[in-house]
């Protein structure tokens, strides 16, 4: 089958274009002069990103949707708390 022979190459591409899609979270804070160093700005996302699809192959897809929230909880509360 051909998913399963390439199943590494759809794993990380799809896992690096969800944490390249994370540069719209910074693109208002990177000038426009540095916005191809963006992706620098999400480099944080990108390896959680693949500590969560190991999450999700190794225990299922309620943890991995468990810790994504976990882990955003701590900024989210953060700006509201201090806005």
């Amino acid at each position: 089958l051909i998913a399963s022979k390439y199943f590494r190459v759809f794993f990380y591409g799809i896992t690096l274009l969800l944490g390249l899609l994370h540069v719209s979270n910074f693109i208002d804070l990177v000038p426009k002069n540095l916005i191809l160093l963006s992706p620098i700005f999400i480099f944080h996302q990108i390896i959680v990103g693949f500590f969560l699809g190991y999450i999700r192959l190794k225990r299922g897809m309620f943890w991995c949707i468990l810790l994504h929230f976990l882990f955003n909880l701590l900024p989210t509360l953060s700006y509201f708390l201090n806005k």
